[in-house]
């Protein structure tokens, strides 16, 4: 018997095992297995397996499947997909498990706080969209993405994992800025000009610096810091004609703010494109790089000539920092925080002159 062949359009609302609808469609037209398979030429064993479960239905098989019985080749092919994404996931969720204490490292909250994550209450979905934010099938295999430097802690009290997603984010956030190639000589050109925005709001110090460096193709991203994390900034190679910069939204101080982005440019201008670099607040690992990178900052900042001579020939006072400061065209809290760097006045000196930027995602 033949059933003429017709449009269906039926789409099933839940996932059912290929094999039991095929059995289910035979008992509705009353053919049963034995003459299915002489319609398509095909060993009964090979229909019970299929039934059964044992073996998919195939594009080939779909099609033989719509000549014999009248139910259209695509029902098929997407019952079988379905079928097989279906049996993929479960398999995955119950890997799922097995990562729930690691998870549970991760400040899951603060993120999907920041926006970063979609809020979430049961584990399994937590874990999922953790794959997602950093883009692995497993979190355990996280580490074999993110550099071992990562973990460096100098002893401090700062969890890895939430530098990691701190900087996952930054990452995230840099493919979202079009770089033009990097260009060493402009961006050696415009490094005494940088400084200058310092006495600018926090918006218009953003906005200047991101099209600047981009132009000189680094990708400028600041970042809402996470608990325990301590990082004020970092920088590494996207590719070999990208940077980026990942400041810290902690709401510096004006000097630390400063100091930092120079320090991660002295990075990118002297050191390594292979290697990453993360700078914890108050923290020096002493590697020849990071002592570079200091002093690259100092002397970009405030040349250690020009500070030798204020120090020398100034009486230090809240009128004369201001001064040097507008000599340097600089904001005076980054004088103030280099003359308590060096341990010429002490911390509790004139820190009415520093200022802390309030930077927002938005």
């Amino acid at each position: 018997m033949m059933i003429k062949q017709k449009t269906n359009n039926y789409t099933p609302d839940f996932i059912v095992h290929p094999g039991a609808t095929l059995l289910e469609t035979l008992g509705s037209i009353g053919m049963s297995q034995t003459e299915l398979a002489k319609r398509i030429s095909r060993p009964e064993k090979s229909i019970s397996e299929i039934i059964n479960g044992g073996k998919s239905i195939t594009p080939e098989t779909a099609i033989q499947l719509e000549r014999a019985i009248g139910v259209p080749a695509p029902f098929w092919n997407n019952l079988e997909k379905n079928y097989q994404e279906l049996k993929a996931k479960t398999e995955a969720r119950s890997v799922l498990t097995e990562e729930v204490e690691l998870a549970e490292k991760y400040p899951y909250s603060e993120m999907a706080k920041n926006g970063w994550l979609q809020p979430a209450t049961k584990w399994e979905e937590k874990i999922e969209n953790l794959l997602s934010f950093f883009a692995v099938d497993r979190l355990s295999l996280i580490d074999n993405v993110m550099p071992a430097v990562f973990r460096q802690h100098n002893g401090h009290s700062v969890s890895p994992y939430s530098i990691q997603a701190w900087l996952r984010k930054g990452l995230i956030d840099s493919h979202d800025i079009n770089t033009q190639p990097f260009d060493k000589q402009k961006l050696e050109n415009l490094l005494s000009e940088f400084k200058s925005l310092s006495n600018e709001r926090p918006s218009v110090i953003v906005d200047r610096l991101t099209t600047s460096l981009s132009e000189c193709g680094i990708a400028l991203v600041f970042t809402q810091d996470l608990p325990n994390t301590l990082v004020c900034g970092a920088a590494r190679w996207i590719t070999p004609e990208k940077a980026m910069i990942q400041l810290s939204l902690r709401g510096s101080d004006t000097d630390i703010m400063w100091f930092t982005f120079y320090h991660e440019l002295g990075h990118l201008l002297l050191h390594s494109k292979k290697k990453h670099f993360v700078d914890l607040t108050n923290t020096n690992n002493g590697s020849v790089e990071e002592k570079e990178a200091n002093n690259f900052a100092s002397e970009h900042l405030i040349p250690s000539q020009k500070l030798s001579n204020f120090v020398s020939t100034k009486e230090i006072n809240a009128v004369s920092i201001k001064e040097f400061a507008n000599e340097l065209n600089m904001h005076p809290g980054i004088v103030v925080g280099r003359l308590q760097h060096e341990k010429i006045i002490e911390h509790k000196e004139f820190n009415h002159l520093r200022a802390k930027y309030r930077f927002t995602n938005n």
